[in-house]
Order: C-alpha cells, then structure tokens, then sequence
C-alpha cells in the first residue's frame, strides 16, 4: 500500500517538475524575445544619438558659413566705399 502511495507521489512531483521545466523554458524564451528588444532599442538610440549630433555640427557649420558670408558681404561693402572715396579725392 505504501508503494502505491509513494509512487502516486514521484508521479505527482514529476508533474510538476516537468511544469516548472516548461514554465522555465517558457521564460527564458521571453527574456531572450526581451533581451533581442533591449538591444533593438538600444541601437535605434545609438542611431537617434548619431543624427542628432550630426544635425547640430552640420547646423553650427552653416552657421559658421553663414557668418563667414557676412563678413565677407561687408569687406566688399567697405572696399567699395573705400574705392569710391578714393576716386572722389582724385576727381577733386
């Protein structure tokens, strides 16, 4: 009789060891699908990072040239009085 009950027992507890084998294999094919997302996300940052500094660097670069632009918009502007005011005091 105690045969019995102890191998309705080992039957039993190999139930639920083959369950906690499938809820374990269960999770670790989640946490792989999570870590997979981890690192998805992680590269779509890298890339948002990388586009990001390279819209400020082209953005600080135009604006260097746009300044580089005016300067030069003004050097002509006083060579161009300079010459007419030198022609001026030739005329005179």
């Amino acid at each position: 009789m105690q045969d019995v009950e102890i191998d309705k027992v080992k039957a039993e507890l190999k139930e639920k060891y083959s369950e906690q084998d499938d809820q374990r294999t269960a999770g670790d094919d989640m946490t792989k699908k999570i870590e997979e997302k981890n690192e998805k996300i992680t590269e779509c940052y890298k890339k948002k990072d990388s586009l990001k500094d390279e819209y400020w660097k082209m953005r600080f670069e135009a604006r260097e040239q746009n300044d580089e632009i005016i300067w030069i918009d003004w050097l002509n502007e006083e060579k161009e009085c300079l010459v007419s005011s030198t022609k001026e005091r030739e005329a005179h």
